[in-house]
C-alpha cells in the first residue's frame, strides 16, 4: 500500500502471490474480496506489469509477478513526479503572473450595523502596531451619538499602543474642548460643518496600509481596505489638508 496500491489491490496481489496460478474465484475468497472486484483488480495488474494470465483448457488462471516486479511501481511513479515537476515548471510563469496579480488588488472587509462597526472600531484601534501614527477625517458629532463610548473605545488604545493621532474633524457645534490631547497624543483641527459637511469618517494607518472608512446615517456600514497605494494616496491628501487647516480649537 505505501507503493502506491489500494488495500483491495494489496490484498489481491498478496493472495495470488501465495496461492500461484489460480482461478480469478480462488484468489478473490483468498483475500476476501468479492469476485467481481477482484477479475478487475487482477486486469489492471497485468496492465502494470504485476500479474499475468494464462488458459489451462478453457479455464484462465492469474499469477503474480515476482515481488522484485514492484519496484516497476516505483519506477512509474518516478516518471510521473518528472512529468508532473516538468508541467509545474511550465505552469509557475502563469501561476505567478495570477498570484502577483491578485497582490494588487486590495483586500475589502465590510461591516454592517452597530454591532459590526463597533468591532470594526475596537479592532482598529487594537490591532495598530505600537507607535503607529493615525491620520483621521471624523465626523465627530455622528460618530459619537452612534457611540456614546466612541471616545472611550479610541482613547483607550490610544494609550495602550502608544498611538499618535492626528484628526480633522467636524462637528455642528463648532470646536469641541478636549480634542488636543498630549496625554493621549492626539493633536485635532477643526473644519466648520457647513463648509466641508463630510459625514463618514475615514482612518488612515500607512504603517499596515490601512483605510477605514465609516459612516452612521442610514445604517451603519463600515470598510477595511488594505492597499499600499490606497494608503499612501489618502495619507497624502491628509496631509495636504493638516497643512491647511487652523489649529485653533476651544482647547
Amino acid at each position: 500500500m505505501k507503493l502506491g496500491l489500494s488495500e483491495k489491490e494489496a490484498k489481491v496481489y498478496l493472495a495470488a502471490l501465495e496461492l500461484g496460478g489460480q482461478a480469478a474465484q480462488d484468489i478473490a475468497k483468498k483475500a476476501g474480496v468479492n469476485r467481481a472486484t477482484t477479475y478487475v483488480i487482477l486486469l489492471s495488474m497485468i496492465k502494470r506489469g504485476l500479474a499475468s494470465s494464462f488458459t489451462k483448457g478453457k479455464k484462465t488462471y492469474f499469477a503474480a509477478e515476482p515481488p522484485e516486479q514492484l519496484d516497476h511501481l516505483l519506477r512509474k511513479q518516478e516518471e510521473q513526479i518528472f512529468e508532473q515537476r516538468r508541467d509545474l515548471e511550465k505552469m509557475i510563469p502563469e501561476l505567478r503572473a495570477l498570484y502577483n496579480r491578485a497582490e494588487a488588488k486590495p483586500k475589502i472587509r465590510f461591516f454592517e450595523g452597530y454591532e459590526g462597526i463597533r468591532t470594526m472600531i475596537e479592532e482598529v484601534t487594537r490591532t495598530a502596531p505600537k507607535g503607529a501614527k493615525l491620520s483621521e477625517f471624523l465626523a465627530l458629532d455622528e460618530a459619537v451619538a452612534a457611540f456614546p463610548n466612541y471616545a472611550a473605545i479610541t482613547s483607550f488604545h490610544l494609550l495602550k499602543r502608544k498611538l499618535e493621532a492626528r484628526v480633522i474633524y467636524t462637528h455642528a457645534d463648532g470646536p469641541q474642548k478636549g480634542m488636543n490631547d498630549p496625554v493621549e497624543q492626539r493633536q485635532a483641527r477643526f473644519v466648520p460643518r457647513g463648509q466641508y459637511p463630510f459625514a463618514a469618517s475615514i482612518l488612515i494607518i500607512p504603517e499596515i496600509d490601512r483605510v477605514v472608512i465609516s459612516t452612521y446615517r442610514r445604517g451603519y456600514a463600515g470598510i477595511i481596505l488594505e492597499n499600499p497605494e490606497l494608503a499612501l494616496t489618502l495619507q497624502t491628501i491628509f496631509d495636504f489638508w493638516w497643512t491647511k487647516t487652523p489649529s485653533a480649537t476651544k482647547d
